[in-house]
């Protein structure tokens, strides 16, 4: 796949090898972001072809992901996960635990991962009317957040 600018309007598109259009999708949105980031990324770390006259030098910094491959198609998790994680000095995706032990996600990122991080959350409310995940930590399940504690704020565990 490629992406191409439409000269008319500079609309972004995706395109297959032969040069047919993808249809249009949020997978295929998600997947031009991804795209984007990556160019941003290995342009900030001077791969890049042409010589280009920086206002500043550019600075190579972490790249925070909230919520990463949930609009992109099994098809296009790996690809944006290599290209990714090949421009990123350092990347760090935040997610639920139940979406980090998908298979999907799982397989696909797994040999990225150096280290894992839990955010627990404890907050003084009684009653929590959304679902809680939880996280295998110490042999046992764990829930993220915590009701009915005597203080509310985040605490951040290495696993």
């Amino acid at each position: 796949y490629q992406a191409t600018i439409d000269k008319l309007n500079y609309s972004i598109r995706l395109n297959k090898n032969n040069g047919q259009p993808v249809s249009k999708s949020s997978g295929e949105g998600e997947f031009l972001k991804y795209a984007f980031v990556s160019s941003i990324l290995n342009l900030s770390k001077g791969k890049f072809s042409n010589e280009i006259s920086f206002l500043s030098e550019p600075i190579v910094s972490p790249l925070v992901i909230d919520a990463p491959f949930s609009g992109l198609g099994a098809n296009y998790t790996k690809q944006c996960a290599d290209s990714i994680y090949e421009a990123s000095e350092q990347l760090i995706l935040m997610m639920l635990p139940e979406v980090l032990s998908s298979k999907k996600v799982a397989e696909t990122i797994e040999k990225f991962i150096d280290k894992k991080y839990v955010i627990f959350f404890s907050t003084t409310e009684k009653t929590w009317d959304k679902e809680i995940s939880s996280i295998d930590y110490d042999g046992e399940k764990i829930p993220i957040v915590k009701i009915d504690q005597p203080f509310t704020g985040s605490t951040l565990v290495e696993l």
